[in-house]
């Protein structure tokens, strides 16, 4: 049986050595019957001990804090919703000719302009991220924008490949602000993927930030060189990387069964994890399952369409190709770098690499979070933005913080 199937194997592989995109079986054809077994139990054991090691640490840390009996009764918060701002959604035809789309949240003539640039995925409607931050600064003095990156959703992709580099997505960002009449922003947030623009426009249009940039889990560039390379890097893992990326570019459909596989070996653990350990602040402001329905509406979005897990694979191409390390000495603007300890796609380690380099940086380790330390620990992360907004704000009109360009 096996050599049978060894044989189906071996008249499958196209003369390149590239499985055909229909046989979505074809990666688990060596071992018969694996490819059921793999959805259903390879992905929960790969994931379980992640898991398991972050409740053990996360109970340690309440046990000093709080002692023994309230892991087995830490009372539920009362359900007090944050209310959604005012929302619009715009469309915007760009210098070759794309259309963008981009939301404005609580609009306001004479409002401060916050630009929140989003991870890698994230759809416009998935403002789990996005909240916590409006209401640590609030809604009576700033307005929120933020967009979806060329080549997903809504947003239209380009014919040429490369214009889906990241000094791409900044111009992109540059052109909203023209055509809403805004000459500057006072912050620029940036998760994951946003980081690397938020880092890139830092450089490229330092005029265009009056106030600072915060980073939250994210790296410099070439994020293979460190990603899922939580302590150390390990040598050549950064060409397997890219070599996967081909490969699954070249086979969507291998992307499609992963991402079906994720959602089934996600969901328990993650829902018993927000359950036990999830912040009660976010459980009454977003809802019960936040956490979830966050890790949903991103894998859902991803794989709506294989235009959208095409893009999505070579935005990571070329957030790979792309950095800005050698410059960060050059970022003036004062910067807000948030890491989480357990952040396995950009490793603390990288947020410390941008913080030494900035020169007025300053570097608050999530310990007890991943790669979403907003949601893992929003408390924290609530705390640091709203004492580094102030300490701006407090800077320049003390005159303390002038930058070459103004």
């Amino acid at each position: 049986e096996r050599e049978r199937e060894r044989e189906k194997m071996r008249r499958r592989v196209g003369r390149h050595g590239v499985v055909e995109e229909h046989d979505t079986s074809a990666l688990f054809s060596i071992f018969p019957g694996v490819e059921g077994y793999f959805q259903s139990l390879l992905m929960p054991i790969l994931v379980a001990p992640v898991m398991v090691l972050l409740r053990v640490i996360r109970t340690l840390q309440v046990w000093f804090d709080r002692g023994v009996g309230y892991i087995f009764s830490q009372p539920a918060a009362p359900p007090d919703p944050w209310p959604t701002p005012v929302q619009h959604t715009r469309k915007l035809k760009t210098r070759d000719g794309l259309e963008i789309a981009y939301t404005i949240m609580a609009p306001g003539r004479g409002k401060r302009v916050v630009v929140f640039a989003k991870g890698l995925g994230m759809t416009s409607t998935n403002h789990s991220l996005i909240l916590p931050i409006v209401h640590a600064l609030g809604t009576s003095d700033y307005q929120y924008i933020t967009w979806e990156y060329r080549g997903l959703f809504s947003s239209d992709t380009p014919t040429r490949r490369r214009r889906l580099a990241i000094p791409e997505h900044v111009e992109d960002l540059v052109e909203i602000l023209k055509a809403e009449g805004l000459k500057q922003i006072h912050f620029c947030f940036g998760h994951s993927m946003g980081v690397a623009v938020t880092l890139e426009l830092a450089v490229l249009y330092p005029e265009r930030i009056s106030g600072g940039i915060v980073c939250l889990n994210g790296t410099h560039g070439q994020i293979f060189q460190s990603a899922f390379q939580p302590f150390i890097r390990l040598p050549f893992f950064n060409r397997f990387m890219c070599n996967l990326l081909e490969y699954m570019i070249c086979n969507p459909n291998v992307v499609r069964s992963m991402c079906t596989a994720m959602k089934r070996a996600y969901y328990y653990p993650v829902v018993l994890y927000t359950h036990f350990f999830g912040s009660q602040l976010l459980k009454a402001k977003i809802g019960e399952d936040y956490f979830w329905d966050f890790l949903e509406d991103y894998i859902g979005g991803i794989c709506a369409s294989e235009r959208h897990m095409v893009n999505f694979l070579r935005l990571f191409q070329e957030l790979d190709a792309h950095s800005v390390y050698h410059l960060l000495h050059c970022i003036e603007h004062p910067t807000l770098v948030i890491s989480g300890l357990f952040d396995a796609l950009t490793p603390a380690y990288m947020g410390m690499e941008i913080a030494n380099r900035v020169p007025n940086a300053r570097h608050v380790m999530a310990v007890f979070s991943s790669h979403c330390s907003v949601l893992e620990a929003p408390e924290l992360v609530m705390d640091a933005v709203q004492k580094f907004a102030e300490a701006v704000d407090q800077r320049r009109e003390a005159g303390e913080v002038r930058l070459k360009h103004q």
